[in-house]
């Protein structure tokens, strides 16, 4: 049996008050606060009867405005409709809102008495599996390319023809030597994905104008109250629309080569990555081409940047190391795949430096040993250098997956020996 939500909120699928701002200043229609509570309320009840899952954000109705190219689509009759889109978590669908009255009262959306015990809202056609779907999909997230939305994008935003054989290949190929290139296993948590960015059309001063004007406007009639002025003007100048996006670029030949992105989840950044391949039979492959032999077939990165990743997936490298308490003054230089730490050891447990290194090793050791239990992917170092260099000691651990929460404990377990008085990563 479906569980029930224990209190319904009214601002799942619609925020009645923003959106009568809205459909008045984007299509010039009126719509009571009355109707849109009374649709919301019973909207959400029946997405959760159909589909078994309560609507919460960021589930959530909404329209295209003009400058999106939106169409309001308003039928009204016995059975009155209202064309929307409803966004779930992985995706969006085309919905019909559907209403009528028990009554026989044709129902306008900018009637004020609203008698809600006779109105009757639904969805037309709801999906439930493509609801369930792009709510909670099956991901393999061990993947640098996710294929199907790789090939849609480019077929609809560029005009551009991919084979699924040959992005399979490319993605089978280039996950391993990314992993291996920078120590780092692709998962849900670090999530580096190979895509293009979609091409727009040019942007006008003017188009620029009216967005500023849009947003003005908006802010005049009630929106964003949460902003004050100050904060108001620095959300408008980091939502002004850019068009500063290259084209997709594609050279075919002996060796041949398209540019990408390496798009960064965690902090949604992306950057420039030409993909390179060849054949060894000299077979001049097209990435549109089905017969793709993947053992004739050789791709490769051209000059990847794994600095450059590593810091986009680890953007605030103080941040992970705020410690309490610690026995000695930690410095974090820079964070990077080749970490190298120094430890200042205090003058009187000098003569016992070398056991120190000794327990530190096996401390790491241990570590290893539990995260590879569980996947030999996900070693938290690929190896690691210690030494004893004066009255220092110093390591070199080539870091690998799950190395942020790696280092917290090391650093943690090198303040329980009491023996470092400043302890600096670079």
């Amino acid at each position: 049996m479906m569980k029930k939500a224990n209190k319904i909120n009214t601002e799942f699928f619609w925020d009645g008050a923003t959106w009568s701002i809205l459909f008045k200043q984007d299509f010039d229609v009126t719509a009571s606060l009355n109707f849109l509570n009374c649709g919301n309320q019973q909207l959400v009840h029946f997405f959760e009867e159909t589909v078994g899952v309560t609507p919460n954000y960021p589930i959530r109705l909404h329209w295209y405005g003009p400058l999106d190219g939106g169409v309001f689509n308003y039928e009204k009759g016995k059975i009155s409709k209202l064309d929307a889109i409803l966004s779930l978590l992985y995706g969006r669908m085309n919905v019909s809102i559907t209403w009528q009255s028990k009554s026989g009262r044709v129902y306008d959306m900018a009637d004020e008495d609203i008698d809600c015990d006779d109105l009757i809202f639904w969805f037309e056609n709801l999906d439930k599996e493509e609801c369930l779907r792009m709510i909670n999909p099956i991901i393999d997230w061990h993947r640098l390319v996710y294929t199907p939305g790789f090939i849609d994008v480019h077929k609809k935003v560029w005009a551009v023809d991919f084979s699924v054989p040959f992005v399979e290949c490319m993605n089978s190929q280039l996950l391993p030597i990314f992993e291996e290139k920078t120590g780092i296993t692709i998962n849900k948590s670090n999530r580096v994905v190979l895509g293009s960015i979609p091409k727009i059309d040019p942007i006008t001063p003017e188009m620029i104008a009216e967005s500023d004007k849009m947003v003005r406007l908006q802010r005049s009639m009630g929106l964003f109250p949460q902003l004050d002025d100050e904060a108001f003007e620095d959300y408008l100048e980091k939502c002004k629309p850019t068009s500063n996006y290259p084209e997709f670029q594609y050279q075919k030949g002996t060796v041949s080569t398209i540019a990408l992105y390496f798009w960064i989840a965690q902090n949604i950044f992306a950057y420039h990555q030409d993909i390179m391949w060849q054949s060894k039979s000299g077979r001049i492959y097209d990435i549109a081409d089905e017969d793709i032999d993947c053992d004739d077939i050789e791709f490769w990165f051209d000059n990847l940047n794994v600095e450059k990743v590593y810091q986009a997936l680890y953007p605030k490298i103080d941040t992970p190391f705020k410690f309490k308490n610690l026995t000695y003054e930690l410095k974090v230089n820079r964070m990077d795949l080749d970490a190298n730490i120094r430890m200042h050891i205090k003058t009187n447990c000098l003569a016992d430096a070398e056991s120190y290194l000794v327990e530190i090793d096996n401390f790491i050791q241990e570590i290893n040993e539990k995260t590879e239990k569980k996947d030999p992917k996900y070693a938290v170092t690929h190896g690691w250098e210690s030494k004893i260099d004066d009255d220092f000691l110093d390591y070199n651990l080539k870091i690998g997956d799950h190395g942020v929460s790696f280092l917290k404990k090391l650093f943690k377990f090198i303040s329980n020996l009491n023996c470092f008085d400043e302890v600096v990563m670079n």
